[in-house]
């Protein structure tokens, strides 16, 4: 992988826990707020929170041969339903 994508994805990264932790903020912030229908929208954006959070993965990993390092990658992924 190049270093520019590289830097790509890492800001990405960087990005969506922004994000998610604004939306945490978000959310904290407004609980105080009456009425069913602010509720009911805290409720579903935290659902569409814990979802994004719990569906993220990244590993690191590397092949050898001969004791000696042939290979090396940083994989992210998604979980996804299909139906």
């Amino acid at each position: 992988m190049s270093d520019q994508v590289h830097a790509q994805k890492e800001r990405l990264v960087a990005d969506l826990h922004a994000v998610v932790a604004e939306a945490e903020s978000l959310l904290k912030a407004t609980a105080g707020q009456a009425g069913e229908g602010a509720s009911e929208l805290r409720a579903k954006v935290q659902a569409s929170l814990d979802r994004a959070k719990a569906g993220i993965y990244k590993y690191k990993t590397r092949a050898s041969v001969g004791g000696e390092t042939a290979v090396e990658a940083e994989l992210m992924c998604t979980m996804r339903k299909v139906a």
